[in-house]
């Protein structure tokens, strides 16, 4: 009796090669439109949680508190490197506390490379004691842009003069 070989034809292996090409090709992008939707959707989510806190933080303890953009561990105008959190004056400035720190509460450094977060209210977020923005004027928002400064998976979150956050999602913001 002879045997019968087992296995693939060349033909039949390139055919298989060919199809998970196609397939690869066709699902790439799809999959890096769904990493930019998650890498947008947590950048927001961090900053809200950012912004919880301070005003948690400046209503449990009775002080105004401060949230500001990260320029190597102190303020600065650059939103996407991060954000600063601590104890201030109704100005904003930062206190010193009692054992000769700086009064700094959370130290978040950065986002990811190449995203892009706009504040509209300026280079700092003050919650007086009673959890209330400080800043007077209009009501502000955080925009988060993924990938370029006109991202069409850009998410946008408001801050109210109550102090709360809340994720607006029908506002396509940029960060230009």
């Amino acid at each position: 009796m002879a045997r019968q070989a087992q296995g693939f034809t060349l033909v039949e292996l390139l055919i298989t090669i060919a199809i998970l090409v196609i397939l690869v090709s066709v699902g790439f992008p799809a999959m890096n439109n769904t990493y930019e939707q998650i890498r947008a959707d947590n950048g927001i989510r961090d900053i809200q949680q950012g912004l919880t806190f301070a005003r948690s933080y400046a209503v449990s303890y009775g002080v105004s508190v401060s949230m500001c953009a990260n320029n190597n561990g102190s303020c600065g105008s650059d939103w996407s490197k991060g954000y600063l959190i601590y104890v201030s004056d109704a100005a904003g400035n930062i206190l010193q506390g009692e054992s000769g720190n700086d009064g700094m509460l959370k130290l978040h450094e950065g986002f990811d490379d190449g995203d892009f977060l706009k504040y509209s209210g300026g280079d700092r977020v003050t919650f007086n004691s009673s959890g209330l923005v400080s800043t007077p004027g209009e009501e502000s928002s955080f925009v988060y842009c993924p990938g370029s400064q006109i991202s069409p998976y850009s998410l946008t979150s408001e801050l109210l003069h109550s102090g709360k956050s809340r994720l607006n999602e029908s506002a396509t913001g940029n960060c230009n």
